[in-house]
């Protein structure tokens, strides 16, 4: 399935709302990863390769919420401060009878003659009597059975990344060993003659290839598996031979550069050279409008531009939501929160534009600033902002002052705030 007539070699005609891209691409898509038991203190950072269901109910029986005295909460009614009531006290379930209480710690079980438990510093005892200076209600800081996890309702679904909290519920429930998908490789192939590896001194006619560290990066970050797989130069039987080469050893591509209109940029022709399937080439977005996505041997394969923020805003809004689906993950690369615009923002209507912005508190209140409107190869501006702040197509922009949703990217506890 081919999306507008934007092919290896010609004008990037017909584009394509990013909504649509993504929804074309998904459904061109079958993807599937190898399935693998692991134990499950080997499985941090793994992707569930299918639901997980609580074996038992957790807590088993009543629990106790603090540390305190056991009551039937009928015995205490009208207990206060100024008017206690006194329970004796008995120190096994056993002995449980009405007006009696016994000690229990935070997290011990709670008979079940008893129905609430009173707080310590609610009591006083002197003996065998112990005086409760409050009233409580049937279940008062007692955890019911089931209250944690419940047996047979499903407690990890599939796609999700295993979390350090995940494991500990899986202990929790005797779950010994568990199936995940072993982990996406993602390959990272860099076009363009120019370019030189992170750590090779810099010629006039060069440039240093930090898309591929940041690509890298993010997709660790996404719990994907990146492997390098260098650069290549502007030559379309290069770049076939090496996507080719590629193919064998990843379960998808990512390839920057080569991708726009223009003498030098080739990798949507030789996909196609090599029999690959070009499914969008051309999305209405600003930065990112040369992305595109194609399938070679059953596996997706990105094209990215080799501007670092287009580059950066095509894996996020594109490519990581089609990884996302094609492989089962869950998660989101974002955290959001809402302020107000300090200026006006526009935007053509028929695109979808992704604006760097900065977040600040003035006067209670979260204040969203654009670092730039335009500069989809400079970098810094994704260095100085905090996040981005899409508007969506059909909207000419937002007004100073309106109130604006900004997905970050640079969590609030790292942020200057100031």
């Amino acid at each position: 399935m081919s999306l507008g007539d934007a092919h290896g070699g010609h004008a990037l005609r017909g584009l394509v709302s990013l909504g649509r891209a993504i929804e074309a691409s998904n459904a061109a898509l079958s993807v599937t990863t190898e399935r693998l038991l692991v134990r499950t203190e080997d499985a941090l950072d793994a992707v569930l390769a299918a639901d997980v269901k609580a074996l038992k109910n957790i807590p088993p029986k009543p629990r106790a919420e603090m540390d305190g005295y056991a009551v039937r909460s009928s015995d205490i009614q009208g207990a206060s401060p100024s008017d206690p009531t006194s329970l004796k006290l008995v120190l096994s379930p056993e002995t449980a009878r009405k007006r009696t209480c016994l000690r229990v710690n935070t997290g011990e079980y709670v008979p079940t003659e008893y129905d609430a438990v009173c707080m310590i510093e609610k009591t006083s005892a002197k003996g065998e009597e112990v005086a409760l200076m409050e009233s409580l209600h049937p279940g008062e800081n007692i955890s019911p059975v089931g209250y944690d996890m419940k047996a047979g309702e499903t407690l990890i679904r599939k796609g999700s990344l295993l979390t350090e909290f995940d494991l500990a519920a899986l202990a929790m429930n005797d779950i010994r060993n568990v199936r995940i998908q072993r982990h996406p490789s993602i390959g990272i192939l860099n076009t363009g003659s120019e370019l030189i590896p992170f750590g090779r001194e810099e010629t006039p006619n060069s440039r240093i290839n930090s898309n591929e560290i940041m690509l890298v990066s993010l997709l660790k970050r996404a719990g994907l598996s990146p492997l390098r797989l260098g650069i290549v130069t502007d030559d379309i039987s290069e770049v076939a031979e090496s996507i080719s080469q590629s193919m064998r050893r990843v379960d998808s591509l990512l390839i920057t550069g080569g991708t726009a209109v223009g003498e030098g940029d080739v990798v949507a022709e030789a996909v196609e050279r090599m029999g690959g399937t070009i499914v969008t080439h051309g999305i209405a977005i600003r930065p990112g409008r040369p992305t595109g996505m194609a399938v070679v041997g059953g596996k997706p394969v990105f094209m990215l531009s080799g501007n670092p923020v287009a580059c950066a805003i095509g894996f996020l809004f594109f490519a990581y939501p089609v990884l996302k689906h094609a492989f089962g993950l869950r998660g989101e690369p974002f955290e959001s929160v809402s302020g107000k615009l300090s200026r006006r923002i526009s935007c053509p209507p028929s695109f979808r534009c992704v604006f760097r912005v900065t977040l600040h508190q003035e006067g209670g209140e979260w204040v969203v600033r654009p670092v730039a409107v335009r500069g989809a190869g400079v970098i810094s501006t994704l260095v100085k902002a905090d996040g981005f702040l899409e508007v969506p197509e059909g909207i000419e922009g937002f007004e100073e002052g309106d109130e604006v949703n900004i997905k970050l990217y640079r969590p609030l506890a790292g942020m200057n705030l100031a």
